[in-house]
């Protein structure tokens, strides 16, 4: 029997994986809307009418508003606090503000916002690492008649021939 001793061999080590190469924390915000609507704050002309006089079929002043959502879309108290008429108004009745209308839009939309947190839907600005803005449902899509017109996806980019060698990404 041969015993033979390898001296200096190590065992190699297992590395741990490390944890401190994650990227930092982005930070992304709603672009604010209140500021851009032309007829905001409601309630500069919503504080004369009496919210319990209101039509339930839509506004008479608001004639421009096309009603092509869904089957209710004409009650404007769906979407809309009669109390309130610069906020919005959840299923649940919580309000919120016309910059976060995502949330309204949500209730009923539950793909398409998961799709926008996850940024597969709608457009956000800004760099990968920082600080970026987010647009909200309502910069793309009317409120009361959110559907858009088919587009057609341009075609790829042409593909190399010879394919991309490595290190030729630039």
């Amino acid at each position: 029997m041969h015993l033979v001793l390898l001296a200096g061999c190590e065992q190699p080590t297992r590395q741990k994986p490390t944890t401190d190469i994650a990227p930092p924390a982005r930070k992304v915000t709603v672009i604010e809307r209140e500021g851009r609507l032309e007829y905001f704050p409601c309630s500069k002309c919503h504080d004369k009418v009496d919210a319990a006089l209101m039509s339930p079929v839509g506004a008479r002043k608001h004639r421009e508003i096309t009603a092509g959502h869904y089957e209710d879309a004409t009650r404007c108290r769906t979407c809309h606090d009669p109390a309130n008429m610069d906020a919005l108004t959840l299923l649940s009745t919580e309000l919120v503000s016309f910059d976060a209308s995502y949330k309204v839009c949500g209730q009923c939309h539950g793909e398409k916002i998961r799709d926008w947190r996850i940024g597969a839907h709608g457009k956000t600005v800004g760099g990968w690492m920082g600080e970026a803005q987010k647009m909200s449902c309502t910069h793309c899509h009317d409120a009361h008649a959110p559907g858009m017109a088919t587009v057609m996806a341009l075609p790829p980019p042409p593909f190399p021939v010879g394919g991309i060698r490595k290190g030729d990404h630039r």
